[in-house]
C-alpha cells in the first residue's frame, strides 16, 4: 500500500481498495517503519479503521470518489469528525469487505 507522511496527517493512496481484513496489518506496517508518527499517540487503532471504512463504504457506493478513493488520516480531527466517523464507521465496518 502507497501511503505519505504529511506533517499533520497520513494519506494512504487507493485505501478503498484494500479489503478490511488487511487495515491492522497495514497500519503495523507503518506503525513499525514510523513508530513516533502522531497519529498513533493520538488516536485508536478502532477510530483509524472506523474512518478508513467509511471512505472505504463512501467509495463503493459512488459517493465522492476523488475524496473517498484515497484516505487522509488526521493526528488530530476536529469533534465533529469524531463523532461522523464513530457513527458512520460502525455501520461500515459491518458491511465492507
Amino acid at each position: 500500500m502507497r501511503y505519505k507522511v504529511y506533517p499533520d496527517r497520513l494519506k494512504l493512496y487507493s485505501s478503498a481498495v484494500v479489503p478490511k481484513s488487511r487495515y491492522e496489518t497495514e497500519l503495523q506496517r507503518i506503525r513499525n517503519l514510523h513508530p513516533s508518527m502522531p497519529l498513533w499517540m493520538n488516536r485508536s487503532t478502532r477510530s483509524i479503521k472506523l474512518e478508513w471504512a467509511t471512505h472505504t463504504m463512501l467509495y463503493n457506493l459512488g459517493l465522492w470518489i476523488d475524496k473517498t478513493a484515497d484516505v487522509d488520516l488526521e493526528y488530530e480531527p476536529r469533534w465533529y469528525k469524531k463523532l461522523a466517523y464513530w457513527a458512520v464507521g460502525a455501520i461500515a465496518l459491518s458491511v465492507i469487505k
